[in-house]
Formats: structure tokens, C-alpha cells, sequence
């Protein structure tokens, strides 16, 4: 980099306009405006490039000072094309810009004149703007030579705790500093056996230093087996007319934005990019682009390859920007290359991370803004997500997989995701997509495996799915296993009536056939639920129908200890449930219910056979309920009236959809039935004969079943 001197040409004529001045100077309505233009500029401030390479409207950049003969300051602030008025008079102008520090390739620029300015004349005033620091450039007489004894190398510049280094064997920068500074330049390098060198260049530059502004010292480094020497030093300053060649501007800068510091972007297929593009500046025009992309994304695999922005073609740039790749225009000033669009498409291949790769080099003035492209790489990894089935949507022989949910996406975008899902279960060792979310016609009590599967080729982690076990009741018949009894009805000494127990249910017999001292009667001792068939000599019989085997009667009774025949002391619907009788309690005539047992499986309704004669309007009593602990999962509930003929109902489990409730597992199964719920009965006379009042007993309403049975039909 040469320092440079520039030139600026600043025209003064009467124009109506006006533009900021200093405070205390009252401008002249009659005076003259100074119309002011910076000529020949093409090239980007921020670069700090040399001031004609400066383009409009960056000129406001410059700082422009007028002071008139008073020695006042009538405008000082930033350039503008017109300023003023001002009484005629002299003037001295100014322009500067940039800040004297150490730095690399950073000119600043100081020009002055003094003009003249006359009323009804156009006066043209020329500043001449010079490089107003210095700078120093290094060269090497025999860089192989110094390869062959360091492994790397440079000169370092150090002033006012600023430090800079021109390293390698051809540094393209020049360290600018202060004119009239002396900084300390030291040789630094690293030997090819790991020991380091330090050798300062101050003594030697001692009689060059310090540079005056606008001064270019152009230093040649020597080195041989046993010294590193300066050989020789050129101090020169370029004359206005002499042309700048472009390769002595900076290079380009590129400066990459959404890359950490790697150069690398991650992103989770589906998710948005916000940010993925490299900015440039320029100290002219762009001339070219190289882009290398190397695609493992197979929708843009086409595009691998180097593509030169100076030798495409419209197709091939449409190719790229339909990809979401922006590339600028040559003959710009600076620019950026768009990535955000690109990196948002790009996609897993199939669900593997893919690392797609771009190297880049941008061209201005006659030079790439690096010797090797610079590369950049956009790794996309598989939105990570889950296919879930709660268990209140298993069944036996299907079940339904649960839509996709925000909770269910832990990487990537849900909104995405869910607008291109779907569900795969795995059969036979093969993966079938499903229709709809429901996988039907399964085995039950069997491990299913199911995943979703996003575009067709992103899998989320199998699961396994469980259909739940066909369970039957236990003695659903009341033939499988055989009832049992305890105690005989209305026998002197008997104690208490005739208790029947049935396998796999309860009853309420236990407490109903109370213990009644020396002599039990049918007021306030009995079952009120028996096997059909059976009977003693003192009762009608129950007849043995039934739909099959055996059946039970279920009816509403009197019963408990201290009744009369007159006034019986309770009357109770028999029941028939799953669960158990506890803690009877003869003498309080008390007994807990625990309704239900342990279950695991899922059925959807209950059938039974029955008939039925009510006691008034009373009705016949059906309850089923599934349950998660005391959370009730489904229930149904129904009462029946007169039947005088076997019939057969299904109950229908309705569960309830709130998703909470889905989520947990059923454990308990309650089924009940009841002769009724009135306690209301008539007094029935076993017979004519001595003693019936004695042996009379009190009956409600009557409830025969058989055949209770759980269905799955799902």
C-alpha cells in the first residue's frame, strides 16, 4: 500500500441555499454561497480507501472547516454541497479524514487552502489532500531463505499500546502511524526448532525515523545463517499526477454474519434462519465472485461446483437465487452475499446431518480479498421429534397414535413439522405408513412398534405400543366355579340364615343373613342373593331357569336382628359387585363396600342377560367403571324395568377424552347390580299352616342375571 496524495476540486459561486454554520457567526443574507463539490470519487469510505477513491454520498464523511480573515470559524461540521451565505472576504478552507493511530492500510487525509472569495465571480478554490500520516512497508531479499530457517515470521509496530504486524513473506498492508512518531519495529519469528526470535529494528531505522506526512518508507529485510539486518530503505512521496494503480488499494473485506467463529452455521431442518450472509466492502467497483459450493443436501446437490460470478449465465444465477443463494451484481460498490434463504431450505439427507460447504472469494481492485477462498460451512441436523399413543386410545385389537404436539418437538420447528407428518407402524419386519392415525385388526396382549416420519424420510425414535389383554370376568357364568354356602334358613339354633358365596363376586349376604340368636327367620335373617334352584322346605322354591347352568336371583329383603314380623328393621336391594364385603359389623349392622379389582386391560362395554319384576316403579341397577387409582377413566350407567323374559343388554363404557385422563393407565374395574334402589317390599306368607306369621318374610323387587360378560370389540 503507497500512501497517497489526493486532490479535491471545491467550486464558489451564488446559489440560494444554506447550510450549518459555527454558533457566534451570524451568516450574510446578502453574502455569498459557497456551492462545494468533492470530483472524482468511486470507492467506499468504510474501506478507507484513498480519498478518490471515495464515491458519492459518502463525502458527508469529510470533515470540512472555513475560517474567514477574523480568524472566526463560520462552518466546521460535515461536507455538504452548499454552505453559507458569507460576506465576500478570505478564506481558508480545510478537509480531513480518518485518525492518526497505528493501524494497518488506515490513511488519513489534511488539506488546506486559502482563497479569495468575490461577489458576482465564480472563484475556484483546489485543495490539495495528502496522506497525513505515514507509513511503512516491508519487503524481504530472500523470502525462500527465510522459510528454509523459520517456520513464520513478520515485523510487529508498537506505539501508544497499539500493536500491528505484517507477517509472511509478502504482507500486502502497510502500517500507518502518527507523522512524526517513532514506533518500535521488531523482527519476530519462530525457528524451525520451536525456539522464538525477537530482534529490534529501531537502532537501524534510527536515522530514517521519524517519517514526515504523506512519507512511504519502503524497508528490505536481509537474512542470513547467523543475522536478520535491514539491507536497504526507500522513503518516498507520490506526486498528485502519478496514477494509483487499483492493486495498491486494499483488498476487499468480507465480514460473515450468522457463523460463529469457526465459520460454521448449525441449524435443525425446518427451523428459520435468521441471519446467514457475508458482507463485503470494496475500495472500488466489484469486479468478481468465486463461489464454491459443495451440497450434501441431495435437493441441491446439483449446484456442487465452482461458480464464477464473471462467467455465469442468467439461468445460473436464477439456479442460485431460486435456491436462496443472492449473489450481487458486479460493477457495485461493496454488497453482500444473501445466504439466508439458502440455509433456511437446506435439509437433512433422509434424516442424516448434511455439511454443506461454500468457499468464497470476492474480487475489487484488481485483488481477491484473500490468496485461498475462505469457507464457510451450513450443517443441518434432523428436527428431533416423538409419536405418542396414550393409553386411553389403546384397545385390544387397535389403537390411535396421538396428533404431533408442540411438547412433542424437541428440535425443530413445530408448525413445520406438523404439516407434513405422518405414522408408521412396523409389521412383519416392514414399516407401513398408516392412512390415518389409527392401526387396526391387531393381536391383542401383543408389542407393536411405531415412529412418525416426517416428509417421508425423517424418522422420530420407534416406540412401543401394547394392546391391552382380552380379560374376562371371572365367572362371568356362575357355572365355572361352584357357590358355595354357609348356614341353614329358619332352623332352631341355626344362628343366622343361609349365607351363599359366589367365586370372583361379592355380595351383600354376609351382612343381610344376620346372626339372630336361638332361632332365624326370613324377616331378619336372609341371602338376598341365591343361586336359582335352590329352596328349603319352609321356602318357595327359586326355580332353576336360567339361560344356561346356573343363574342368581337378586332380590330386595328384610333383614337384621330385633325386626318383627310386623315391622321388619331393614329392607336392602341386593347387590351383586366386584369387590369385596369388609368389616361386618353384626351388632351396628355396618359393612364396608369396596367396590372394584385389580385390572389391566381395556374393554368397551359389558353384556348380561336378565329379567326382572319391580316392586313399584323401582328398576333393575347396572353400573361398570374403570379407573387409574380413584380417577375415574369411563363409566356407564343404566336401570331396567320389568322384563318378564330372558333378555340381553350391553352396557357401553363411555370414557372421558380429556387428555389428562388419557394418559394413565386403567388399574381397577368396577361391576355392579342391584335389585333396585327403593327399600320399599311387601310381607310374604310362606303358608297357612301354624306358625306363618312366624315365618314370613318381606320382599321387594327381584332381579335374575346370567352370562355377564366384558366385551372388546376394539
Amino acid at each position: 500500500m503507497l500512501r497517497k496524495v489526493c486532490s479535491y476540486i471545491l467550486a464558489a459561486s451564488c446559489v440560494l441555499a444554506i447550510a450549518g454554520c459555527a454558533d457566534d457567526v451570524a451568516v450574510d443574507p446578502e453574502g455569498v454561497m459557497l456551492n462545494l463539490e468533492i470530483a472524482d470519487v468511486r470507492a467506499g469510505v468504510a474501506t478507507r480507501a484513498v480519498p478518490a477513491e471515495l464515491p458519492k454520498p459518502v463525502q458527508e464523511a469529510f470533515r470540512l472547516a472555513i475560517v474567514n480573515e477574523q480568524g472566526r470559524t463560520v462552518y466546521d461540521d460535515a461536507f455538504a454541497p452548499s454552505v453559507g451565505p458569507f460576506a465576500p472576504g478570505r478564506f481558508t478552507l480545510s478537509v480531513g479524514y480518518g485518525e492518526e493511530v497505528l493501524a494497518l492500510d488506515a490513511p488519513c487525509y489534511a488539506g488546506e487552502t486559502s482563497a479569495s472569495i468575490y461577489k458576482g465571480l465564480e472563484n475556484v478554490i483546489r485543495i490539495d489532500a495528502r496522506v497525513a500520516n505515514a507509513l511503512m512497508s516491508i519487503a524481504y531479499a530472500d523470502a525462500g531463505e527465510l522459510e528454509e530457517y523459520f517456520e513464520s515470521f513478520g515485523v510487529s509496530f508498537t506505539l501508544d499500546g497499539r500493536t500491528v504486524s505484517l507477517d509472511g513473506p509478502s504482507p500486502a498492508q502497510s502500517a500507518y502511524f502518527p507523522a512524526g512518531s517513532v514506533p518500535e519495529i521488531t523482527f519476530h519469528a519462530e525457528r524451525k526448532d520451536g525456539r522464538t526470535v525477537a530482534i529490534s529494528l529501531d537502532r537501524s531505522l534510527a536515522s530514517r525515523l521519524p517519517l514526515e506526512a504523506g512519507r512511504h518508507a519502503k524497508v528490505t529485510i536481509g537474512v542470513s545463517a547467523d543475522k536478520v539486518e535491514i539491507t536497504k530503505v526507500d522513503v518516498e512521496e507520490v506526486t498528485i499526477a502519478e496514477t494509483i494503480p487499483p492493486s495498491w488499494l486494499p483488498r476487499p473485506r468480507t465480514q460473515v454474519v450468522g457463523f460463529d467463529e469457526n465459520g460454521v452455521l448449525h441449524n435443525v431442518e425446518t427451523l428459520k434462519v435468521d441471519q446467514a450472509k457475508i458482507d463485503f466492502t470494496t475500495s472500488s467497483t466489484l469486479q468478481d465472485v468465486e463461489l464454491t459450493l459443495d451440497i450434501q443436501d441431495p435437493a441441491y446437490s446439483h449446484l456442487t461446483g465452482t461458480h464464477l460470478l464473471s462467467a455465469m449465465t442468467s439461468a445460473q444465477l436464477e439456479s442460485l437465487r431460486l435456491a436462496g443463494i443472492d449473489l450481487p451484481a458486479a460493477g457495485t460498490e461493496g454488497g453482500t452475499i444473501n445466504l439466508t434463504r439458502f440455509a433456511t431450505n437446506l435439509q437433512t439427507n433422509e434424516g442424516n446431518t448434511t455439511t454443506n460447504t461454500l468457499s468464497l472469494r470476492v474480487k475489487a481492485n484488481d485483488r481477491w480479498d484473500t490468496e485461498s477462498p475462505q469457507t464457510y460451512s451450513i450443517v443441518v441436523e434432523k428436527p428431533v421429534f416423538g409419536a405418542r399413543v396414550l393409553p386411553g386410545n389403546i384397545w385390544t385389537r387397535e389403537f390411535t397414535i396421538s396428533p404431533l404436539r408442540a411438547e412433542d418437538v424437541t428440535k425443530g420447528d413445530f408448525d413445520v413439522l406438523s404439516k407434513n407428518i405422518t405414522y408408521q407402524v412396523q409389521q412383519n419386519g416392514v414399516w407401513m405408513t398408516l392412512s390415518d392415525r389409527t392401526v387396526r385388526s391387531l393381536t391383542p396382549s401383543t408389542a407393536y412398534t411405531i415412529r412418525a416420519c416426517y416428509r417421508g424420510c425423517v424418522y422420530s425414535d420407534p416406540m412401543t405400543v401394547n394392546t391391552f389383554p382380552v380379560t374376562p370376568l371371572r365367572n362371568g357364568n356362575f357355572d365355572d366355579e361352584q357357590w358355595t354356602e354357609d348356614g341353614r334358613d329358619f332352623s332352631a339354633g341355626a344362628g343366622h340364615g343361609r349365607r351363599f358365596y359366589f367365586p370372583g363376586w361379592a355380595t351383600l349376604n354376609e351382612l343381610t343373613a344376620d346372626d339372630c340368636g336361638v332361632t332365624t327367620y326370613a324377616y331378619n335373617s336372609r341371602s338376598g342373593t341365591r343361586p336359582t334352584g335352590t329352596h328349603d322346605s319352609r321356602y318357595l322354591k327359586l326355580s332353576d331357569d336360567a339361560v344356561s347352568g346356573t343363574a342368581l336371583w337378586l332380590g330386595t329383603v328384610s333383614w337384621g336382628q330385633g325386626g318383627t314380623t310386623y315391622n321388619p328393621k331393614h329392607i336392602t336391594p341386593a347387590e351383586l359387585f366386584l369387590g369385596t364385603l369388609d368389616n361386618v359389623n353384626r351388632d351396628n349392622d355396618t359393612a364396608d363396600k369396596n367396590y372394584g379389582i385389580t385390572f389391566n386391560s381395556h374393554p368397551t362395554a359389558i353384556t348380561f342377560f336378565y329379567k326382572y319384576t319391580a316392586y313399584g316403579s323401582d328398576g333393575a341397577v347396572a353400573e361398570i367403571a374403570l379407573y387409574n387409582d380413584d380417577t375415574l377413566l369411563g363409566e356407564g350407567k343404566a336401570k331396567y324395568g320389568n322384563q318378564g323374559n330372558w333378555a340381553q343388554q350391553t352396557l357401553e363404557l363411555t370414557y372421558d377424552q380429556d387428555e389428562k385422563k388419557l394418559e394413565l393407565m386403567p388399574n381397577k374395574l368396577v361391576v355392579k347390580f342391584a335389585s333396585g334402589e327403593s327399600t320399599e317390599a311387601e310381607r310374604v306368607t310362606i303358608s297357612t299352616f301354624l306358625g306363618a306369621i312366624t315365618n314370613c318374610f318381606y320382599t321387594g323387587s327381584q332381579l335374575w342375571l346370567d352370562e355377564i360378560a366384558l366385551v372388546y370389540d376394539k
